[in-house]
């Protein structure tokens, strides 16, 4: 009998009247360019309440029950973060948000390969014994692997080993994140990385080229696949195992993150440093 671990959150629906729920609503737009932001996380820090705006910039969020001295982020990789008091969000009029670019040099290494040597960092296992991904339609849930990185590294490709997709279309975020405390995560990514793909029932692998994005890193790293737009009702499930590298997910934008209960098949090719 197949033993399924899920590591994800069945959310409690909570029924409330149009007169009860706070809903605000906005746009996120380029501060220079005044064009829609896509994919922009929004959510309370450290909360499992958020979500993300949707190709028009636009987005909504439900603001009910929210402490109004709790943090109301609004961040992307492109663009400098900006936070809100909930109480100074909630008693301004006009809702729509303006991001500056953040304009990042990008780092320049250079690699002596006598210095550095090829590694495969993460889980590589194989079948549907254990499994674990997506399997709501919720923007902002991601998932992945924590990559012990003792030294610096380059990373070049990941790759997912896949037990199941149910999805026709799959439009996914890749994010990498250095770690910095006790379950804390910080970004590191100077533009997005997204991974979309029509599927045909067969593939066995999703890989991602990071090659293009000069991903460096130093120290250890977390790895995730974020869930950042409507695609409809399905499943992708990953193959898992109870052993391995560590593995993370939070259940939306800017929420808390919590170790799951088994490892996730996420491995990345790099150029660590000797």
């Amino acid at each position: 009998m197949r033993l399924f671990f899920l590591f994800f959150i069945i959310l409690q629906i909570l029924t409330l009247s149009a007169s009860y729920a706070q809903i605000s609503a906005g746009r996120i737009s380029d501060f220079v360019t005044n064009e829609d932001i896509e994919f922009v996380e929004i959510g309370i820090l450290n909360h499992n309440s958020g979500t993300i705006s949707d190709i028009d910039g636009r987005y909504q969020i439900d603001m009910s029950g929210i402490n109004p001295d709790d943090t109301l982020r609004f961040s992307h990789t492109a663009y400098k973060t900006i936070d809100f008091k909930v109480s100074e969000y909630l008693s301004t009029i006009d809702k729509d948000i303006k991001l500056t670019p953040k304009n990042d040099e990008i780092e320049t290494i250079v690699v002596n390969h006598r210095n550095f040597r090829q590694q495969t960092l993460g889980n590589n296992f194989k079948g549907d014994k254990y499994q674990g991904g997506f399997i709501q339609n919720v923007k902002g849930f991601e998932c992945g692997v924590l990559l012990k990185i003792e030294k610096r590294a380059i990373l070049q490709k990941l790759i997912m080993n896949i037990s199941d997709c149910a999805y026709e279309n799959i439009y996914f975020r890749v994010n990498v994140y250095k770690e910095t405390g006790k379950n804390e995560f910080q970004n590191i990514l100077g533009q997005p990385i997204y991974l979309q793909q029509k599927m045909t029932g067969d593939e066995k692998e999703l890989v991602v080229d990071l090659s293009p994005y000069f991903v460096h890193v130093e120290g250890n790293t977390l790895i995730t696949l974020q869930h950042i737009a409507n695609i409809g009702m399905g499943q992708l499930l990953f193959a898992g195992s109870p052993k391995g590298s560590t593995s993370y997910y939070r259940t939306s934008s800017q929420g808390r993150w919590t170790k799951a209960p088994m490892k996730l098949s996420f491995r990345v090719e790099a150029m660590v440093e000797k």
